[in-house]
């Protein structure tokens, strides 16, 4: 039987680790690959050129999740919207400088209640940037659908499209399982959202993002199927600050238990 399911998992479930202890677990569990941060990168000070090796090493495929606490694409501040473009397009080159082929970006939000209209204009004018300057470096980029929260706008396909316009086919997608509200908007999005070039696995209750896959509202298993018999990429998600790695190893186990790694 064929393995349908492509595992990756995300470096930040090991915030505080090496980059040799990042790969050994990836490798030890048979992980298909790595989406590592940027913010990561930088505040741990992990040596890139580890990473590449490491990754060749262990023949490893990587994505780089772009730099997003603070930054806007759509701010109507026009010096914040510069300093987050330039995050953007430096971590392409952090992408293309750890051998990884794809970097994930969160799109923009609102601000304050001016004129909804000039966000889509400022976020497309950002993008148009990104979009020029990664195909110079040979780098996709995808971009992350968001949770239906306060000032996020790009949250599903209709806006999605609404901000793409013609340029819809010229990004890959990131679908996030948990920044959907029920399981049918997963399927849809599964079923609707064209060039989606990963998923990030994690559950969620109904206020909580971000849980372990056996605990919260989805029946994991069943979405895992789903999206694995797509043969697209699922990237555990998550968070663990410190020397411990309890979450995503709950998530290893899970996955194991239910022959789905």
């Amino acid at each position: 039987m064929i393995n349908i399911y492509i595992i990756f998992i995300s470096s930040s479930l090991m915030w505080d680790f090496s980059e040799e202890e990042i790969f050994d677990y990836a490798n030890k569990n048979e992980i298909s690959g790595i989406e590592f941060w940027s913010q990561q990168i930088e505040d741990k000070r992990l040596s890139t050129k580890k990473i590449r090796d490491l990754s060749k090493k262990f023949k490893l495929d990587l994505t780089l999740h772009a730099k997003s606490w603070d930054l806007n694409l759509a701010s109507i501040n026009e010096r914040i919207r510069e300093v987050s473009l330039k995050e953007i397009l430096d971590d392409i080159d952090l992408a293309r400088n750890i051998g990884a082929k794809e970097i994930t970006i969160h799109p923009g939000r609102f601000s304050v209640g001016f004129n909804k209209e000039i966000y889509y204009k400022f976020l497309k004018e950002s993008l148009n940037t990104i979009l020029d300057y990664s195909r110079n470096k040979n780098i996709n980029v995808s971009i992350e659908v968001m949770e239906k929260i306060k000032n996020e706008f790009i949250v599903d396909l209709k806006s999605l499209k609404k901000l793409m316009g013609n340029n819809y086919d010229d990004f890959k997608y990131t679908l996030d399982i948990s920044h959907c509200d029920s399981l049918e908007e997963i399927y849809s999005n599964l079923n609707n959202i064209k060039n989606i070039s990963k998923c990030h696995i994690s559950n969620r209750l109904k206020d909580k993002y971000h849980t372990e896959l056996e605990r919260g509202i989805f029946p994991m298993e069943e979405v895992i199927f789903k999206i694995g018999e797509k043969t697209i990429p699922m990237v555990i998600e998550g968070m663990e600050i410190g020397r411990s790695k309890t979450v995503l190893d709950k998530n290893i186990r899970y996955l194991k238990e239910k022959n789905l790694l």
